[in-house]
């Protein structure tokens, strides 16, 4: 009798000793998972935002289709050219601000008098850049769409498990609202500007300081835009 009970007892006891080291097994391999997730670097894909997920072209010529029903000077001009010598002029301004030579406000009032300048016109007095921009700017901004095939590739990036992020040249709030007005800024992770980092395109340090922040590594990031050798 008193062997029946030892035996009894004695396989209790290792059932229940079972049972322990299978939640101990279960919570450390739980404890490991849970360390290796957040220790693993997951892969990015950083975006550049004009004319990469931002259709500016098509912004930009239907604001330039506006201007000429205004002024009756530019009435002779073709589109195309006047697409042109006004995008030159914008990106020269934007480069004088990129390069701190100007304030980003003063940029307006340049690119407009460069653009009529080139032209063969008379400068515009700031009263006159007001209402050229007075035209131009709702015609591009109602304008705004993002170019082929860029928010279903957003959306499957997200779904194989990449941090996205845009990296622009400019200031945060005007990137952001861009980005917000075509329907993109709720599928990317971060928009890090040149204005939040210190420094602009092609500058490897704006990449370097979106890896860091995002927390993964150089060898697990892709870069999309035309600063890609950067």
């Amino acid at each position: 009798m008193a062997d029946d009970t030892l035996r009894v007892w004695t396989h209790m006891i290792l059932c229940m000793l079972a049972g322990l080291l299978l939640t101990l097994n279960s919570s450390i391999l739980t404890i490991i998972m849970q360390y290796q997730a957040l220790t693993q670097k997951r892969k990015a894909v950083l975006f550049g935002l004009d004319n990469t997920l931002f259709d500016h072209y098509h912004s930009l010529r239907y604001a330039m289709s506006a201007i000429p029903k205004e002024y009756a000077m530019l009435k002779g001009h073709r589109l195309e050219d006047l697409i042109a010598e006004y995008n030159v002029a914008l990106q020269r301004s934007y480069h004088r601000y990129l390069s701190k030579k100007i304030l980003f406000e003063e940029t307006h009032a340049i690119k407009v008098r460069s653009f009529s300048t080139d032209l063969g016109l008379a400068e515009p007095s700031l009263d006159e850049v007001d209402d050229f921009r007075a035209v131009y700017k709702p015609a591009y901004r109602s304008n705004r769409r993002g170019t082929l095939g860029s928010i279903e590739t957003l959306v499957r990036r997200r779904e194989y498990g990449y941090f996205l992020a845009i990296v622009p040249n400019g200031q945060m709030e005007d990137q952001a609202a861009k980005a917000e007005a075509f329907g993109i800024r709720r599928l990317v992770d971060r928009i890090f500007t040149s204005e939040e980092t210190g420094c602009c395109k092609p500058d490897p340090r704006i990449f370097q300081f979106a890896v860091g922040a995002l927390g993964t590594s150089p060898d697990m990031m892709h870069m999309v835009g035309r600063f890609c050798r950067s």
